[in-house]
């Protein structure tokens, strides 16, 4: 099952901020949906994006909501992928500039090990990235928001997420 980690069912702490190691897939998809992003890629499987957006695999079984809602942010990832070259092993999305829901189903594939990330100017895979989350679900203020980070090895940010806002 696909599950984000940011979207576990455990309370968090107020404000509280955990920094945590993710392990991410070591080898690049023979197919691929390449995301560029500002300091890396992430390299998406092209079978699974499919997948996803024609609602065939479901991200969440037995929750039709999040599922559905995964099939709707596949679907805006499939949509500014640029068609693929004959000499380029992935298709392209130029993820630098501007946000979207497809920034959250990176994050999903990030999460769940599906995804592989090589940083600018590489070629070669890394093993992990460092997450750092900041938990605002409970604060009182307004203008309060709870984030999501994800880091390459060498602490350069790869994706930013807003995760909620109070």
């Amino acid at each position: 099952m696909l599950q984000p980690q940011f979207a576990s069912a455990e309370p968090a702490a107020c404000d509280a901020v955990t920094v945590q190691p993710l392990p991410v897939r070591q080898t690049r998809p023979a197919a691929c949906i390449e995301v560029q992003l500002a300091h890396g890629s992430v390299l998406l499987d092209k079978a699974l994006v499919d997948a996803h957006a024609r609602g065939l695999l479901h991200s969440h079984p037995g929750d039709a909501r999040r599922s559905q809602w995964t099939t709707r942010q596949a679907l805006d990832l499939l949509i500014r992928t640029a068609p693929r070259a004959e000499s380029q092993a992935c298709a392209r999305v130029d993820g630098r500039e501007g946000g979207g829901d497809w920034q959250f189903y990176v994050a999903l594939q990030l999460d769940s090990g599906w995804a592989s990330v090589e940083p600018a100017g590489s070629t070669t895979p890394v093993s992990s990235l460092e997450v750092r989350q900041r938990h605002a679900s409970c604060a009182s203020g307004l203008g309060v928001t709870g984030t999501r980070v994800y880091r390459l090895p060498d602490g350069r940010p790869l994706l930013a997420l807003v995760t909620s806002v109070s």
